[in-house]
């Protein structure tokens, strides 16, 4: 039987189907609908022949919780709060959080998500070692729920001081709230979606995690009732921002950690790649219509965030650390009123989509610059769905080459492009030279729609010297889904100085979660032999602000002081490029254990497409290239086997992306059927 990934985008829905035991692997891209977004799924289902058929399971990567908090469309929600508290989501910790706040002159801070009528204080009060002072009465509420039930609340965030250290006051508000409401409010309490201390963030988390609960209830709901593959409820998952997988009852309980929920998929699949290839560093960049997302791999290391900042507002969550920028295959070409040039961030989507679609698109998008440098061939299906129109696309570019008085469209095209590259080579920066990393000591994966036409440029902007483009390159993030374990997490407040740490204490409360988290991976139908457990601290120098998530491997039994100081010295000199002072005091913050398993095992030749034996060329075409037109082979992908080399200026084609190796580099075709582009 078949699993299926799917993996909704802003511009197009990618499925992967996969059947294990026939090593056959089914691939789809279909427009993303954005009012029904699992009628794309069956609409892709349809193309696949599998409509009607048995599935075994679904992994999905879903954009729900995202856009509900980006385009501010979440519930009418509210906040219930320890009385002197309710301000405390609007005062924040008084920094900008959004890009450019600090010298923006014109900067207004976003409304809060909770407005002030809202926001409901009672009397109840925890001490900060979770003692009682005061408790909660319920005929306080009586007030409480006929103001909810007035203003038409569909959520509730209960936020209450200390709660990390005690959750009885929030569970008992949060059944009266139940009781008084109804089912139809979506309850959300901070004990449970971010037992951390720190009530700014905690606060912020909970607010969000109900804000987009209903969306993302709706949506699963939705799920749930479609006969997709027959699939039962218990054999639909979703795929965490952390880069692994959850039941649908746990992203109904907790959509926050959805957030990231797309991008992980290809990050997950990276991981996979750098293993088979034996790559030490990896880059990845999945590219697509609306986006580019970046990530860095660390040897076997993906780096983890613990916090974000979306919209403006604080999100602490389990995350991959990805970085994006809104630049993909969609995004418009414009001019400024200064009369520069720019690219993005808007994107033309799935509808009307680039001009060269012909579904109605009149602005230009760096589709369409690719379309009139002939890098993608006039006529030429994208994903099999989707003809080009060169003349659309040379027509919607015209005002823009008047604006500024280009010399020819091929040179505003090509103009476009290195705008395009310079905004996503910004983005690697960030995640790697900032961070101390040198990008020349890592391969750079390149997936998505977009991103292995434009990845050998950005190699050239930043240095490096391998490329990959993997198998199924369009549908990788989607492979990466079904890839990816299961994943379930545990953490807790732990506030400890080196001077007073019990270790004792320390190894039973790490032992106690890790016990729990095994329990619910096999409760989750995991295999008991591929459980795997890592310990974590959050843990900083005495006297700094921030905190750092330092590993101690798989055992909570084997931590010391000799290995906690000796991973903090590690992990500290990564990110601030120093040693600690050894002079002064560690704290630990809180203690974290994260597990992962497999449900299923699939052999590494699932995940090869099938490749011909030839290498030669299907057609020569003219492709524009460094200012002018040029003889250039063009592939197509299934036809070029193992051990071949094509050099450059050629274009390979396939189904779901195009890869573009420009002059000065070469490709060859690994015996896993990767791509590995170089520089001659």
């Amino acid at each position: 039987m078949f699993t299926l990934g799917v993996d909704i985008g802003g511009t197009f829905t990618d499925l992967v189907a996969v059947d294990p035991e026939r090593g056959e692997v089914r691939t789809g891209k279909i427009p993303s609908v954005s009012d029904e977004p699992a009628g794309a799924i069956l609409a892709c289902l349809r193309d696949l022949g599998l409509e009607g058929e048995e599935l075994e399971r679904m992994i999905h990567g879903t954009t729900v919780a995202t856009n509900a908090l980006l385009e501010r469309r979440g519930a009418v929600t509210a906040l219930v709060t320890t009385r002197g508290f309710r301000d405390a989501v609007e005062i924040g910790r008084c920094r900008r959080l959004v890009e450019g706040g600090m010298f923006n002159i014109g900067f207004r801070r976003p409304p809060p998500l909770v407005p002030r009528n809202l926001r409901e204080e009672v009397d109840e009060r925890l001490r900060a070692n979770g003692s009682v002072e005061a408790s909660p009465r319920p005929e306080e509420f009586q007030n409480v729920v006929e103001n909810l039930k007035r203003e038409g609340v569909e959520a509730v965030a209960v936020c209450f001081l200390h709660s990390y250290e005690n959750p009885d006051h929030e569970e008992a508000v949060g059944r009266w709230l139940r009781d008084r409401l109804g089912p139809g409010v979506y309850i959300s309490l901070s004990s449970s979606v971010n037992p951390q201390y720190r009530e700014f963030e905690r606060f912020s988390t909970t607010v969000v995690n109900a804000y987009v609960g209903p969306a993302v209830g709706r949506y699963l709901s939705k799920l749930r009732d479609e006969d997709i593959g027959k699939l039962e409820n218990r054999s639909i998952y979703i795929m965490g921002s952390a880069g692994g997988v959850m039941d649908i009852d746990t992203a109904e309980d907790f959509p926050v950690r959805t957030i990231f929920s797309g991008p992980a998929g290809g990050v997950t699949a990276g991981r996979f790649i750098a293993d088979e290839l034996e790559l030490p560093n990896l880059i990845t960049c999945d590219m697509g219509g609306t986006s580019a997302d970046v990530a860095l791999l660390l040897g076997d290391r993906i780096l983890y965030a613990k916090d974000a900042v979306i919209s403006g507002v604080p999100v602490r969550a389990a995350q991959l650390e990805i970085k994006t920028v809104g630049a993909g295959a969609g995004s418009i070409v414009w001019v400024d009123v200064d009369g520069a040039l720019c690219v993005g961030p808007r994107s033309a989507g799935s509808s009307p989509g680039p001009a060269c679609y012909g579904f109605g698109g009149e602005e230009p998008t760096v589709t369409d610059a690719n379309v009139i440098l002939n890098r993608i061939g006039d006529g030429a299906l994208l994903g099999g769905k989707i003809r080009v129109d060169a003349s659309l696309a040379r027509e919607a570019m015209a005002p823009v080459r008047e604006g500024l008085d280009f010399g020819s469209l091929e040179e505003l095209a090509e103009g476009a492009l290195k705008i395009l590259v310079a905004r996503t080579v910004r983005l690697i920066r960030e995640i790697s030279l900032e961070r101390g990393f040198d990008p020349r000591e890592f391969a750079f994966a390149a997936f998505g729609g977009a991103g292995p036409m434009h990845a050998a440029a950005i190699a050239d902007e930043l240095d490096m010297e391998t490329v990959v483009v993997p198998s199924h390159p369009g549908n990788f993030s989607a492979l990466g889904l079904v890839m990816a374990k299961m994943r379930r997490d545990a953490s807790a407040t732990y506030l400890e100085r080196s001077s007073t740490l019990d270790l004792a204490d320390l190894r039973g409360r790490l032992a106690d979660m890790a016990r729990g988290v095994e329990n619910r991976l096999l409760a989750d139908g995991v295999r008991e032999e591929s459980i795997s457990l890592s310990c974590f601290l959050e843990m900083r120098c005495l006297g700094q602000a921030h905190e750092i998530p330092v590993p101690l491997g798989s055992s909570p039994e084997r931590v010391d002081l000799p290995a906690i100081e000796g991973a903090f010295d590690k992990i500290y000199a990564e990110r601030y490029g120093r040693n600690p002072d050894p002079a002064t005091e560690w704290e630990v913050i809180s203690i974290q254990i994260i597990g992962e398993g497999e449900v299923q095992t699939y052999p590494a030749n699932t995940w090869r497409a099938k490749r011909g034996g030839g290498e030669g060329h299907k057609e020569i075409r003219k492709a524009w290239f460094e200012g002018k037109w040029r003889d250039t082979a063009v592939y197509e992908r299934n036809e070029v086997g193992p051990g071949a080399s094509v050099e450059g200026p050629a274009i390979i084609e396939e189904s779901g992306a195009t890869t573009v190796i420009p002059p000065g580099w070469r490709a060859a075709v690994h015996e896993s059927g990767h791509l590995l582009l170089r520089r001659l």
